[in-house]
Protein backbone atom coordinates (compact mmCIF):
# COMPACT_ATOMS: atom_id res chain seq x y z
CA UNK A 1 0.00 0.00 0.00
CA UNK A 2 1.35 3.28 -0.72
CA UNK A 3 0.28 7.11 0.15
CA UNK A 4 -0.21 7.60 -3.52
CA UNK A 5 2.89 9.86 -4.29
CA UNK A 6 6.43 10.16 -4.79
CA UNK A 7 8.21 12.66 -3.10
CA UNK A 8 10.74 15.24 -4.01
CA UNK A 9 14.01 16.97 -1.46
CA UNK A 10 14.99 13.47 -0.01
CA UNK A 11 16.88 13.95 3.01
CA UNK A 12 18.96 11.56 4.75
CA UNK A 13 17.29 12.11 8.58
CA UNK A 14 14.23 10.86 9.15
CA UNK A 15 11.63 13.51 9.53
CA UNK A 16 13.19 15.70 7.39
CA UNK A 17 12.31 17.93 4.46
CA UNK A 18 9.02 19.13 2.70
CA UNK A 19 6.84 16.14 1.13
CA UNK A 20 6.25 17.69 -1.89
CA UNK A 21 4.23 15.95 -4.54
CA UNK A 22 7.05 15.08 -7.50
CA UNK A 23 4.65 12.84 -9.46
CA UNK A 24 1.99 10.79 -8.39
CA UNK A 25 2.03 6.90 -8.06
CA UNK A 26 -0.07 6.19 -10.73
CA UNK A 27 -2.02 8.05 -13.63
CA UNK A 28 -5.30 8.24 -12.14
CA UNK A 29 -4.56 7.74 -8.73
CA UNK A 30 -7.08 7.52 -5.95
CA UNK A 31 -5.05 10.99 -4.65
CA UNK A 32 -4.52 12.80 -7.78
CA UNK A 33 -8.30 11.94 -8.08
CA UNK A 34 -9.24 12.96 -4.55
CA UNK A 35 -7.75 16.50 -5.96
CA UNK A 36 -4.11 16.32 -5.17
CA UNK A 37 -1.88 18.01 -7.43
CA UNK A 38 2.22 18.16 -8.15
CA UNK A 39 3.63 20.48 -5.88
CA UNK A 40 1.68 19.95 -2.74
CA UNK A 41 2.85 19.48 0.39
CA UNK A 42 1.78 16.55 2.25
CA UNK A 43 1.46 17.94 5.69
CA UNK A 44 -0.10 14.74 7.28
CA UNK A 45 -1.83 11.77 6.93
CA UNK A 46 -4.53 10.96 8.94
CA UNK A 47 -2.67 12.67 11.59
CA UNK A 48 0.43 11.27 10.91
CA UNK A 49 2.99 14.03 10.18
CA UNK A 50 4.72 13.80 6.30
CA UNK A 51 7.91 14.49 5.84
CA UNK A 52 10.42 13.75 2.20
CA UNK A 53 12.28 11.26 4.86
CA UNK A 54 9.14 9.44 6.70
CA UNK A 55 9.81 8.53 10.43
CA UNK A 56 9.13 5.22 11.91
CA UNK A 57 5.80 5.86 12.87
CA UNK A 58 4.78 6.91 9.56
CA UNK A 59 6.23 3.70 8.05
CA UNK A 60 4.54 1.42 10.69
CA UNK A 61 1.23 3.42 9.78
CA UNK A 62 1.93 2.88 6.31
CA UNK A 63 2.61 -0.57 6.63
CA UNK A 64 -0.77 -1.21 8.18
CA UNK A 65 -2.77 0.38 5.87
CA UNK A 66 -5.46 -1.86 4.72
CA UNK A 67 -6.96 -1.91 0.72
CA UNK A 68 -10.23 0.28 1.33
CA UNK A 69 -9.30 2.13 4.05
CA UNK A 70 -10.73 5.89 4.15
CA UNK A 71 -7.46 8.36 4.38
CA UNK A 72 -7.61 12.23 5.24
CA UNK A 73 -4.43 13.69 3.91
CA UNK A 74 -3.73 17.70 4.72
CA UNK A 75 -1.78 19.43 1.77
CA UNK A 76 -0.63 23.08 1.54
CA UNK A 77 -0.89 24.54 -1.66
CA UNK A 78 -0.58 28.61 -1.82
CA UNK A 79 -0.31 29.04 1.75
CA UNK A 80 -3.70 27.49 2.53
CA UNK A 81 -4.48 24.04 3.83
CA UNK A 82 -6.84 21.47 2.34
CA UNK A 83 -8.29 18.49 3.25
CA UNK A 84 -8.27 15.25 1.12
CA UNK A 85 -10.28 12.45 1.83
CA UNK A 86 -9.62 9.34 -0.59
CA UNK A 87 -9.74 5.36 -0.09
CA UNK A 88 -6.37 3.57 -0.05
CA UNK A 89 -5.94 1.23 -2.75
CA UNK A 90 -3.58 -1.36 -3.70
CA UNK A 91 -0.28 -0.80 -6.01
CA UNK A 92 1.68 -3.82 -7.36
CA UNK A 93 5.44 -2.67 -7.18
CA UNK A 94 6.53 -1.24 -10.70
CA UNK A 95 9.54 -2.79 -10.62
CA UNK A 96 8.09 -6.59 -9.81
CA UNK A 97 5.95 -5.62 -13.25
CA UNK A 98 9.08 -4.72 -15.18
CA UNK A 99 10.70 -8.37 -14.04
CA UNK A 100 7.64 -10.51 -14.65
CA UNK A 101 7.22 -8.54 -18.54
CA UNK A 102 10.99 -9.42 -18.80
CA UNK A 103 10.53 -12.99 -18.04
CA UNK A 104 7.23 -13.85 -20.18
CA UNK A 105 10.28 -11.95 -22.71
CA UNK A 106 12.87 -14.02 -22.47
CA UNK A 107 10.18 -17.09 -21.70
CA UNK A 108 8.48 -16.17 -25.04
CA UNK A 109 11.92 -16.22 -27.11
CA UNK A 110 13.41 -19.63 -25.83
CA UNK A 111 10.37 -21.35 -26.46
CA UNK A 112 10.34 -19.90 -30.02
CA UNK A 113 13.40 -20.82 -30.63
CA UNK A 114 13.15 -24.34 -29.62
CA UNK A 115 10.50 -24.73 -32.02
CA UNK A 116 6.66 -23.12 -30.66
CA UNK A 117 6.59 -19.76 -32.04
CA UNK A 118 2.60 -20.26 -30.30
CA UNK A 119 4.48 -19.91 -26.93
CA UNK A 120 6.39 -16.41 -28.16
CA UNK A 121 2.55 -15.41 -28.98
CA UNK A 122 1.15 -16.22 -26.29
CA UNK A 123 3.69 -14.30 -23.93
CA UNK A 124 3.18 -11.38 -26.56
CA UNK A 125 -0.67 -11.50 -25.77
CA UNK A 126 0.41 -11.42 -21.86
CA UNK A 127 2.29 -8.37 -22.26
CA UNK A 128 -0.91 -6.50 -24.36
CA UNK A 129 -2.82 -7.49 -21.36
CA UNK A 130 -0.42 -5.90 -18.99
CA UNK A 131 0.12 -2.34 -21.71
CA UNK A 132 -3.45 -2.06 -21.32
CA UNK A 133 -3.56 -1.96 -17.78
CA UNK A 134 -3.39 1.37 -15.58
CA UNK A 135 0.14 3.37 -16.50
CA UNK A 136 1.98 4.01 -13.02
CA UNK A 137 3.56 6.95 -13.83
CA UNK A 138 7.22 6.92 -13.10
CA UNK A 139 7.58 3.82 -15.17
CA UNK A 140 5.75 5.15 -17.88
CA UNK A 141 8.55 4.42 -20.03
CA UNK A 142 8.85 0.95 -18.52
CA UNK A 143 5.36 0.14 -18.86
CA UNK A 144 5.28 1.81 -22.68
CA UNK A 145 8.51 1.59 -25.08
CA UNK A 146 9.61 -1.16 -23.25
CA UNK A 147 6.77 -3.53 -23.49
CA UNK A 148 5.54 -2.96 -27.02
CA UNK A 149 9.18 -3.66 -28.29
CA UNK A 150 8.94 -6.68 -26.66
CA UNK A 151 5.90 -7.68 -28.22
CA UNK A 152 6.63 -7.29 -31.62
CA UNK A 153 10.05 -8.67 -31.43
CA UNK A 154 7.91 -11.49 -29.93
CA UNK A 155 5.43 -11.44 -32.56
CA UNK A 156 8.29 -11.05 -35.43
CA UNK A 157 10.27 -13.76 -34.72
CA UNK A 158 7.13 -16.11 -34.31
CA UNK A 159 6.42 -15.19 -38.10
CA UNK A 160 9.86 -15.54 -38.84
CA UNK A 161 10.00 -18.90 -37.26
CA UNK A 162 6.38 -19.52 -39.57
CA UNK A 163 8.80 -18.59 -42.50
CA UNK A 164 6.59 -15.37 -42.51
CA UNK A 165 9.22 -12.75 -43.43
CA UNK A 166 7.14 -9.99 -44.63
CA UNK A 167 5.18 -10.40 -41.79
CA UNK A 168 8.30 -10.32 -39.54
CA UNK A 169 9.58 -7.33 -40.51
CA UNK A 170 6.41 -5.29 -40.89
CA UNK A 171 5.68 -5.95 -37.19
CA UNK A 172 8.92 -4.62 -36.41
CA UNK A 173 8.84 -1.18 -39.60
CA UNK A 174 5.39 -0.28 -37.49
CA UNK A 175 6.13 -0.67 -34.31
CA UNK A 176 7.49 2.84 -33.25
CA UNK A 177 8.96 2.00 -30.06
CA UNK A 178 11.35 0.08 -31.85
CA UNK A 179 13.04 3.22 -32.72
CA UNK A 180 14.30 3.28 -29.07
CA UNK A 181 17.37 1.09 -29.93
CA UNK A 182 18.77 1.70 -26.08
CA UNK A 183 16.00 -0.22 -24.60
CA UNK A 184 17.04 -3.26 -22.32
CA UNK A 185 15.23 -5.77 -25.78
CA UNK A 186 16.87 -4.87 -28.64
CA UNK A 187 20.16 -5.83 -26.94
CA UNK A 188 19.48 -9.17 -26.95
CA UNK A 189 20.49 -9.14 -30.66
CA UNK A 190 23.52 -8.32 -29.45
CA UNK A 191 23.73 -10.15 -26.18
CA UNK A 192 21.97 -13.65 -28.02
CA UNK A 193 21.93 -12.83 -31.51
CA UNK A 194 20.79 -16.58 -31.77
CA UNK A 195 17.34 -16.26 -30.46
CA UNK A 196 16.86 -13.78 -34.02
CA UNK A 197 18.58 -16.41 -36.36
CA UNK A 198 15.38 -16.73 -38.45
CA UNK A 199 15.17 -12.65 -38.81
CA UNK A 200 19.17 -12.32 -40.06
CA UNK A 201 17.85 -14.62 -42.89
CA UNK A 202 17.09 -10.55 -44.42
CA UNK A 203 20.23 -9.11 -42.73
CA UNK A 204 19.41 -5.67 -45.20
CA UNK A 205 16.36 -5.58 -43.51
CA UNK A 206 17.31 -6.21 -40.25
CA UNK A 207 20.06 -3.92 -40.14
CA UNK A 208 17.74 -1.15 -41.30
CA UNK A 209 15.57 -2.48 -38.02
CA UNK A 210 18.56 -1.80 -35.83
CA UNK A 211 19.92 1.36 -37.30
CA UNK A 212 23.77 -0.10 -38.20
CA UNK A 213 25.22 -1.24 -41.41
CA UNK A 214 25.10 -5.11 -42.31
CA UNK A 215 28.92 -5.59 -41.46
CA UNK A 216 27.62 -4.12 -38.11
CA UNK A 217 25.53 -7.11 -37.32
CA UNK A 218 26.00 -9.45 -34.40
CA UNK A 219 27.82 -12.84 -35.31
CA UNK A 220 25.67 -15.78 -35.05
CA UNK A 221 27.13 -18.77 -32.93
CA UNK A 222 27.35 -21.95 -35.08
CA UNK A 223 25.44 -24.12 -32.92
CA UNK A 224 21.53 -23.44 -32.89
CA UNK A 225 18.82 -24.84 -30.66
CA UNK A 226 17.22 -27.45 -32.64
CA UNK A 227 13.25 -28.10 -32.64
CA UNK A 228 12.17 -31.17 -30.94
CA UNK A 229 9.92 -33.26 -28.97
CA UNK A 230 10.00 -32.63 -25.15
CA UNK A 231 8.28 -34.58 -22.43
CA UNK A 232 6.21 -32.41 -20.02
CA UNK A 233 6.77 -33.08 -16.32
CA UNK A 234 3.45 -34.77 -16.31
CA UNK A 235 4.69 -37.17 -19.02
CA UNK A 236 3.12 -35.85 -21.83
CA UNK A 237 5.18 -35.72 -25.03
CA UNK A 238 4.81 -32.29 -27.27
CA UNK A 239 5.45 -32.37 -30.50
CA UNK A 240 7.13 -29.19 -32.36
CA UNK A 241 4.74 -26.87 -32.55
CA UNK A 242 2.39 -27.60 -30.49
CA UNK A 243 2.35 -26.37 -26.87
CA UNK A 244 1.44 -28.16 -24.27
CA UNK A 245 -1.45 -26.07 -22.05
CA UNK A 246 -3.08 -27.51 -19.26
CA UNK A 247 -6.75 -25.58 -18.82
CA UNK A 248 -7.27 -25.24 -15.13
CA UNK A 249 -9.83 -23.11 -12.85
CA UNK A 250 -10.32 -20.84 -15.93
CA UNK A 251 -6.27 -20.34 -16.41
CA UNK A 252 -4.00 -22.04 -18.55
CA UNK A 253 -0.63 -23.49 -17.53
CA UNK A 254 1.88 -23.82 -20.36
CA UNK A 255 4.96 -26.47 -19.62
Amino acid sequence: FTIGAFYSDYEDEAGTGPAIIKEFVRTGSALEKAGAKIGDRIVSVDGQLAFAKQTPEMKKYRKNIAAGQTIKAVVERGGRRITIQYLAEVVPHPDALQVANRILFWYGLVGNLAGHPEIAEMAADKMATALGSTKYTRFDRILGDEIRQMSALLRSVAAASRGDMKAAFGLLIAEKAMKARDEWPVGHFKWFPDLFADLHKEPKKLAYILGVKVDELPKLPEARIKPAPYWTLDGRLIEPGVAAILEEDGGAIID
